[in-house]
């Protein structure tokens, strides 16, 4: 992915300026900067959730333009873990994590799913809805989504701020595997 000239505005605030940036396909990249600096506006443009931006925006070699484009990546190429965890709260939780093989159009695979919800310490709490959870919960919940989802990009925001550090420890385990 690479951005090219990216400027985003709030009223009469530059949150981006003249952003450009180009991302390998693999390996980790960190996004470090204090609160209100623009992180989560740039992992939002990044992930193609964002449209009020200036500038060009390329995934792979195509510049990604068009809503139908920018649908069609997020959906099969790009999966994210949210500082908000964007969770249904009248949902349980093997049903929240359902979601993210559906939107990318797949078909669950039951063994990865047993794994990853293993993984994040989410066997107890499959058929519990979400809103009767932590928000450490809830945070490993929106991770195992995303892990589900098995885009070849990961996008994350924040993705251990709620949670205790041996939960930490197992996430950040995870994703250096990934």
């Amino acid at each position: 992915m690479k951005l090219e000239g990216v400027n985003r505005r709030f009223g009469d605030r530059d949150v981006l300026k003249d952003v450009n940036l180009n991302f390998d396909k693999n390996g980790m990249v960190f996004i470090l900067g204090a609160s209100g600096s623009g992180k989560s506006t740039l992992l939002n443009v990044l992930g193609l959730l964002d449209d009020g931006y200036d500038g060009k925006i390329y995934y792979g070699e195509k510049s990604v333009s068009d809503e139908a484009q920018k649908t069609n990546i997020r959906r099969k190429h790009i999966a994210f873990i949210f500082q908000e965890y964007n969770l249904i709260n009248s949902l349980t939780v093997k049903e929240n994590v359902q979601t993210a093989v559906d939107i990318s159009e797949g078909v669950l695979d039951e063994e990865v799913y047993s794994n990853i919800i293993s993984m994040f310490k989410l066997n107890n709490l499959e058929n519990r809805d979400v809103a009767t959870l932590s928000g450490g919960e809830k945070q490993r919940i929106g991770i195992a989504r995303a892990f589900l989802h098995d885009a070849p990009m990961l996008l994350l925001d924040e993705p251990t701020s709620n949670l205790d550090s041996l939960n930490e420890g197992i996430i950040l385990k995870a994703l250096e595997k990934e």
